[in-house]
């Protein structure tokens, strides 16, 4: 069994675009559970984020998807790694990281 719920806010859809989110509930799962978390995902991805670039020494251990701490310029605190670029020369191992504030 299907079924379809959707949330809406023109406001944030004239700013951000459309956001379609698929999902695999149980099928005890309520309808008041399904919209808190669909209110939880909005919130998450309903913000602004804040990019941040790094290079640095390679480390196996980072891979997208997964936080770390980070201290870079002016900013200090938790990053996501949206995208880590590893390259392994004979020179060493660096890596280039696409970091978000969270």
């Amino acid at each position: 069994r299907r079924d379809i719920f959707v949330k809406e806010n023109p406001v944030s859809i004239a700013k951000w675009g459309v956001l379609q989110y698929c999902a695999q509930v149980l099928q005890s799962t309520t309808d008041g559970e399904i919209a808190a978390m669909m209110n939880e995902i909005l919130g998450q991805k309903n913000r602004a984020v804040h990019g941040i670039e790094a290079e640095c020494t390679g480390d196996s251990r980072f891979r997208a998807g997964t936080l770390c701490q980070a201290e870079l310029g002016g900013f200090s605190g938790s990053c996501r790694i949206l995208e880590a670029d590893h390259r392994y020369t004979s020179g060493g191992h660096t890596m280039k990281l696409k970091l978000e504030a969270v």
